[in-house]
């Protein structure tokens, strides 16, 4: 994993450790993305909270309990970082298989390390992207280190409108 994805995720992290709605500085809108600024414009985030969330332990629902997840979209200019998307899951992933991202028909593979995951390359950040601009949801699909197959749909509901502003106040 390289330095930027690092730095990327201890922002994420940071910036949930309070709740989304006593972050949001602007005037209410019909979204469920919301975008984060540094006071020196050296990173943007846009962010999301997923919808629902779905838990199977060999092939029954049972329930659960995770930290907050995320799906974040990353801005950082002074190291290159041009729309990294970044999925906090709440809870350690199975390092034996990718998680899966699908909007729509399209699937796409992310890769775990530890709890965050991240798409293999920035080709494969900006075709996730793409496709979540056309989306309306994305379904997550992963497993647990302790096996239970974990499923978080976020809405895209605003993605295109976050992630233009946030790559517009990141743009040096």
């Amino acid at each position: 994993m390289n330095i930027t994805r690092i730095a990327a995720a201890a922002t994420a992290a940071a910036l949930l450790s309070t709740p989304l709605a006593a972050q949001e500085t602007a005037a209410e809108v019909d979204t469920d993305w919301y975008v984060f600024v540094a006071e020196d414009e050296s990173e943007c985030l846009a962010v999301s909270s997923p919808q629902r969330a779905e838990y199977f332990r060999d092939g029954a629902e049972v329930s659960a309990t995770t930290d907050e997840p995320s799906l974040t979209v990353v801005y950082r200019p002074g190291e290159g970082a041009m729309g990294q998307v970044a999925y906090l899951g709440g809870f350690p992933f199975s390092e034996d298989e990718p998680i899966e991202a699908q909007v729509g028909t399209e699937a796409h593979a992310l890769y775990p390390d530890n709890i965050w995951a991240w798409p293999p390359s920035a080709e494969a950040d900006a075709a996730l992207i793409e496709e979540m601009r056309v989306g309306r949801e994305v379904r997550l699909s992963s497993f647990s280190s302790r096996g239970t197959n974990v499923v978080h749909y976020f809405s895209l509901n605003g993605f295109g409108p976050a992630v233009d502003e946030a790559a517009r106040r990141c743009d040096n």
